[in-house]
């Protein structure tokens, strides 16, 4: 098992060293933004909005795909869309009516994601983490098996590092030992949950585990109520009515008449901050065409939507997403300190094989 163990480790650990060393600026991409981009996050007023005078003022040729309010006035309101160079994001002062444009497709949220999810090399890249993650998994469960005590007195061996007359090696075989015992729970439900975004399967396995029942995409709009002019700003006020606790809004509305636009409602107290309610309405009278609760919905697309904010461990707040970096962060360690343990015993072996006697 200790063989495994090492050479599954040494298969898959300069992949998990990159992908982990990734996930952990990105676990605070709002801190970060907060510190790069603090014009985002200035007061915004929370009454006579009118979304339909910020998109007058957009830059020429970029195309608006949806519109995020926060009610609290916490940010400024948000506008996703694409521009020439790709996709972007404006934040947009009602009161100045500034601009703060941010390619984010270029940005280094973005730069670290692709790296995250594919190393950069496309379909490749992906099929190469995904089968990283599944070795990886493997790993941490030969390694509890390995250095798990048997014994409950042998317990403290594997809970606590010894500092005082140690060399450098055998600290690092210690951390590697005693931290990959603590954070091994976590990187497991880490890189359990991280499958369905590189395998269909898995995505299917995370469905099926809810009943695999998934929601119906949304309806498409009858022609007698097709307009091609439509209004983020009634759609606002269709969003205010709605849903009057929600405490953001994310309004969209298609290029295409026959589409609908839709309004997400993220409400508090919910199970997490990607559950939402979503309304779809006509583009003309904007009649609803169906509500759909997330409470109510399909129980497959419910345990889908878990699988993001539990793999970034943002389910349980600022403190999860620590603890999730935490882990990442002595997973970065682990193939360093692994190839450090293996290593100094691979050349001594080598070199009794190479010394071993000769025959005449």
């Amino acid at each position: 098992m200790v063989r495994l163990h090492r050479w599954l480790g040494l298969a898959s650990g300069s992949v998990i060293l990159v992908v982990c060393a990734t996930a952990i600026p990105m676990a605070f991409e709002d801190e970060i933004n907060r510190v790069l981009h603090p014009a985002w996050f200035a007061e915004a007023p929370t009454a006579d909005l009118d979304p339909d005078e910020w998109m007058a003022a957009l830059p020429q040729g970029f195309r608006s795909g949806s519109v995020t309010i926060y009610r609290d006035g916490s940010r400024l309101p948000l506008i996703a869309g694409r521009s020439s160079a790709g996709a972007a994001h404006i934040a947009f002062d009602p009161v100045s009516r500034q601009q703060f444009v941010y390619e984010r497709e270029h940005g280094w949220y973005m730069s670290l994601f692709r790296i995250h999810r594919g190393l950069v090399a496309g379909q490749i890249g992906r099929t190469v983490v995904g089968a990283a993650t599944l070795i990886f998994i493997l790993v941490m469960l030969t390694g509890a098996f390995v250095w798990w005590p048997r014994k409950r007195q042998r317990f403290r061996d594997v809970a606590t590092m010894r500092y005082r007359g140690r060399r450098l090696s055998r600290l690092l075989a210690d951390f590697h030992k005693v931290w990959g015992s603590y954070a091994v729970l976590v990187l497991l439900v880490l890189a359990v949950t991280g499958l369905p975004f590189a395998y269909s399967w898995a995505s299917e396995a995370a469905i099926a585990a809810g009943g695999g029942e998934r929601q119906q995409p949304g309806p498409s709009v009858p022609e007698a109520l097709r307009e091609e002019t439509r209004s983020y700003t009634e759609l606002l006020e269709r969003a205010e009515y709605l849903f009057p606790d929600s405490e953001r809004f994310v309004l969209s509305i298609p290029a295409a008449s026959s589409r609908p636009a839709s309004i997400r409602a993220f409400l508090p107290q919910r199970l997490h901050d990607d559950a939402a309610d979503v309304a779809f309405l006509s583009s003309g009278d904007g009649e609803l065409l169906r509500l759909d609760r997330f409470d109510d919905m399909a129980g497959g697309t419910r345990v889908r939507s878990l699988m993001l904010p539990i793999h970034t461990g943002s389910i349980l707040g600022l403190g999860g997403r620590i603890l999730a970096a935490l882990a990442c962060l002595v997973a970065v360690l682990l193939p360093v300190t692994g190839v450090v343990m293996w290593y100094p015993a691979w050349r001594l072996r080598r070199k009794r094989r190479e010394s071993g006697p000769r025959r005449s």
